[in-house]
């Protein structure tokens, strides 16, 4: 089977942080003894804007094609606005990224296209899909309907009626997709927990036995603190809280900028991993850190309130509601955090191969 996965969320060697699950998709299906071929649009940076905005970091330096760990990968630079404005420049600009690609690779041609995210990448995939007769599917991870369609709800209905199939991080998104009239097929897939199997510990086993009594931790933070959405704010209220009230002696770090394998090593080494975001889809690094051992607690926010304890779960995105989330979730025994079967690999591979078989026998 061929298959083509568009995104802009696709690291590239000049920024290993980034979309890390979009390239386990990606070689899941490899593994499988499937054809794969990347297309992963990236904005054009202009000089020095790096230091302003840390999320570009390590894009000037791409590329336009090249071949990563042994997949064929396609980075056309697109010139975009922030926030996701003027999308149906956007558009243009990848649709005509699309007809380059197509020119160029001839004769390979994807009897599926798989787009991570909406926008702006299922511009570039519907293109095409149009130019070769391949049916298109898209992942929400969770910006477009928790943010993006807010501003672009018009874009959105027109992208979605090109799809064939939506899939999702969790049951709420559905009710966005039929706000926007989407008719296709919904079905909730995550995607998976990929640690290596030396650092994995059996489910309900944690590393870091958290002691209350000793009141020495570790906390981490999953992000770096200069994402808005993260709310590092409501993070620091709650330790601030922890250490000056009730006399903890917390250690803080941060993730942000590390590749894979330190980000997983940071992870085995905190007590406890803090969500107290503003939003989420189904975050991976809350599923890593469990998979390594690690305890997870958070505001109810995306999915985690469906698979973590619910001990570990905030009444409220308060100080004082996260402040007492963090020392319930010291003091519970680690047997109470395990992960579901829906978020292991191999179940994710096979789910996915049985849908793009389903709609190439469909097409």
């Amino acid at each position: 089977m061929k298959v083509l996965i568009t995104s802009t969320l696709y690291p590239f060697p000049q920024t290993p942080w980034r979309g890390t699950f979009v390239r386990d998709h990606v070689h899941l299906l490899k593994e499988a003894g499937h054809d794969v071929r990347v297309i992963a649009p990236r904005p054009w940076v202009p000089l020095g804007w790096e230091k302003r905005n840390p999320s570009f970091r390590g894009l000037r330096g791409v590329p336009k094609r090249m071949e990563i760990e042994g997949v064929v990968v396609e980075a056309p630079v697109f010139k975009s606005m922030p926030g996701g404005r003027s999308p149906r420049w956007v558009a243009r600009q990848l649709r005509k990224a699309a007809r380059k690609v197509r020119i160029r690779w001839n004769e390979w041609l994807p009897d599926i296209i798989h787009s991570h995210t909406i926008l702006p990448s299922c511009h570039l995939a519907i293109e095409y899909g149009r130019i070769v007769g391949s049916p298109v599917i898209a992942t929400v991870p969770g910006w477009d309907f928790d943010e993006g369609v807010n501003s672009n709800r018009e874009v959105f209905r027109e992208l979605l009626s090109s799809l064939r199939m939506l899939l999702l991080m969790r049951e709420s998104q559905k009710s966005v997709a039929t706000s926007l009239e989407f008719t296709g097929e919904m079905h909730v897939l995550p995607y998976p927990v990929i640690v290596e199997e030396s650092i994995k510990v059996a489910a309900g086993s944690l590393l870091n036995e958290g002691d209350t009594s000793e009141g020495a931790f570790n906390v981490l933070f999953p992000a770096g603190p200069e994402r808005p959405e993260k709310n590092f704010k409501l993070f620091s209220e709650a330790i601030k809280m922890l250490r000056t009230i009730h006399g903890f002696n917390i250690d803080v770090s941060t993730l942000g900028g590390l590749n894979h394998a330190d980000t997983v090593d940071r992870l085995r080494r905190a007590d406890l991993v803090v969500y107290t975001s503003t939003r989420e889809g189904a975050p991976i690094v809350a599923r890593e850190a469990v998979a390594v051992g690690t305890r997870v607690c958070a505001v109810d926010i995306g999915d985690l309130a469906e698979w973590l304890p619910e001990e570990a779960i905030a009444e409220a995105p308060t100080a004082e509601a996260v402040a007492d989330v963090i020392k319930a979730s010291l003091a519970l025994d680690g047997s109470a955090w395990s992960l579901p079967d829906h978020f292991m690999p191999e179940h994710c591979k096979n789910r996915h191969i049985e849908i793009y078989e389903q709609i190439i026998a469909e097409n």
